[in-house]
């Protein structure tokens, strides 16, 4: 637990919130769909390597959901957009969009209740969201989102070397 002046912040509040409410509202039958594992992972799946793997999707699909879980579904996807800096969260919003909400998925692993590991991702064919709250008796969080085709901008990187270093 944070100490001093830092008592009483939460990093990646609304995150966490929001995945949360998302996951207590799904019935039993959802539930056992979207839990695909009573201990959530370590860190982050995809791990911080320069090329993130693909992983099979899990959980629920974005079309298996009612439609109140399908809005706060997209609420969570808009907060990862909107914290999206340097002119990408408009291409991400596009990315996602022309991928068709319907191919995303939502999953978790660990605990139902806050306060203890636990670990989401939201996954659709390009883009992969993961966020976990497991290290120091879960008051460590860790989020990330990755673009797969362009992953730590390689198409930046790549049009750089192109053109810079021929």
């Amino acid at each position: 637990m944070s100490t001093g002046n830092q008592r009483g912040k939460e990093v990646l509040k609304l995150e966490g919130s929001l995945g949360f409410e998302l996951l207590g509202s799904f019935s039993q039958e959802q539930l056992q769909r979207v839990r695909f594992s009573e201990e959530a992972p370590r860190d982050i799946i995809s791990a911080n390597k320069s090329e993130a793997i693909v992983l099979s999707p899990k959980g629920i699909s974005y079309e298996e959901m009612s439609e109140k879980q399908q809005q706060v579904f997209l609420k969570l996807i808009d907060l990862y957009i909107v914290n999206y800096e340097f002119g990408f969260a408009g291409r991400l919003r596009n990315k996602i969009d022309n991928a068709g909400i319907e191919n995303f998925y939502f999953a978790w692993a660990g605990s139902l209740v806050p306060g203890q590991g636990h670990y989401y991702r939201i996954q659709g064919p390009d883009i992969l969201i993961e966020y976990d709250n497991v290290q120091d008796n879960a008051n460590h969080v860790h989020s990330v989102v990755r673009e797969l085709s362009n992953d730590f901008a390689g198409d930046i990187l790549k049009r750089h070397y192109e053109q810079e270093h021929k």
